[in-house]
């Protein structure tokens, strides 16, 4: 037979199982504590963060040293990028950016154009972080540089630095400095200006050599949000970038799409090796091959703007010889590129032909682009393309 506890006994018990729940309780707590340290010390160790902006956006926080401490997706993009990278802790700055540039652009981010130019990288440092050295950003600038060089790409690497910010915004003239980068051109071609700040976006509209832009920059990263740009009615200027204007309500004609996609090019129908155009949803699809590149462009039928851009290199492309000839000539090797690029060699401020290997090696600058491109002598096929500003060109 079971004998009752007497009410002190019970009493007892219940002491002993709340101390139980009190130490049970601290033990948590101190876990939670330590936790918490752990948490405080390693952003304790962040003395900046980066901002990289292409289309991802991705922060970057770094330590005295200028190492990596933490890598974190600002927008969807940038998300999906640092998701698939690995082992980046621990590593330089400058090696993780050429970790991020791979991805972008095995990612084809880099395919989506500015005014069918390819996006620059912008590099930002954050407000209130700190330089572990004294070329810590042109360090990550080069570095950016020469990665995006490396895979072919058409793109700069530009910085923001805390001079050009006041409170994590970016100046106006900085952001004016990145536009002029994108479009490839100096202050001393604009004609008209006008500039504001609205909701943290720099709305920028000029006009140059006949063009009106219009062009709004995010002032907290520098990322181009939007490019538009038409003819200024006011002015009697050729120009080879056309926004096509149609009434109300009324389609441009597949020909009058034709017509700006090529005229943007410099390219005549009649050298194509390859075509295919159609209407579909109200965009014309105008794809087609030309001198050894494959274009894919995308035209609004309503307004005419080209909505889409894309190009790359046609593997399959064999150039075609003259005669019986085993090898094409370097003035042939000439004229694929220039005609490739649409520049005259008289406009040339410094130039090279060599050949080695098997191929013809050209270098030459004009309108303050450095090119260097190689060319295949047997099959007149260009095997390297690479351009950069010249930061020397005035």
């Amino acid at each position: 037979m079971k004998k009752k506890l007497s009410n002190s006994k019970k009493i007892v018990v219940a002491f002993m199982a709340l101390g139980i729940l009190f130490s049970l309780s601290g033990c948590q707590k101190q876990t939670n504590v330590s936790q918490s340290v752990q948490e405080t010390q390693i952003n304790d160790d962040a003395v900046g963060t980066i901002l990289l902006s292409v289309n991802p956006e991705i922060q970057i926080k770094y330590d005295a040293k200028g190492r990596v401490i933490d890598l974190q997706g600002i927008n969807e993009d940038g998300k999906k990028v640092v998701s698939e990278l690995k082992d980046y802790k621990n590593k330089e700055c400058d090696e993780v950016v050429d970790l991020i540039i791979e991805k972008i652009y095995k990612d084809g981010y880099f395919d989506e154009k500015i005014d069918g130019k390819t996006k620059n990288v912008v590099i930002k440092l954050e407000a209130g972080s700190s330089y572990p050295n004294d070329t810590f950003i042109e360090d990550i600038k080069e570095s950016a540089r020469k990665a995006v060089k490396s895979y072919g790409v058409d793109s700069s690497a530009l910085s923001v630095e805390e001079k050009d910010q006041t409170n994590g915004i970016i100046s106006l003239e900085k952001a004016k400095e990145l536009v002029l980068a994108q479009l490839g051109v100096k202050e001393a071609d604009f004609v008209e200006k006008e500039y504001e700040l609205d909701d943290g976006i720099y709305e920028l509209e000029f006009t140059v050599d006949g063009i009106e832009y219009d062009y709004e920059v995010n002032a907290k990263t520098g990322k181009i949000l939007k490019a538009d740009y038409e003819h200024n009615d006011d002015w009697n200027v050729k120009s080879n970038m056309v926004t096509k204007s149609v009434s109300k309500g009324e389609n441009i004609t597949l020909e009058e799409a034709k017509e700006i996609v090529f005229k943007e090019l410099g390219v005549k129908e009649a050298d194509f090796y390859k075509r295919e155009y159609k209407l579909e949803n109200g965009i014309y699809d105008i794809e087609f091959s030309v001198n050894g590149k494959e274009y894919d462009y995308e035209v609004d039928a309503k307004t005419g703007k080209i909505v889409k851009a894309h190009e790359e290199y046609d593997d399959d492309y064999v150039a075609p010889t003259t005669g019986n000839k085993e090898n094409i000539t370097l003035e042939e090797a000439k004229e694929i590129v220039f005609k490739e690029l649409g520049v005259k060699e008289a406009d040339f401020y410094k130039k090279e032909y060599g050949y080695d290997d098997g191929a013809y090696e050209l270098d030459f600058a004009v309108d303050g682009i450095e090119d260097d491109y190689e060319v295949e002598a047997r099959t007149g096929k260009i095997i390297k393309a690479e351009q950069e500003r010249d930061d020397d060109y005035r």
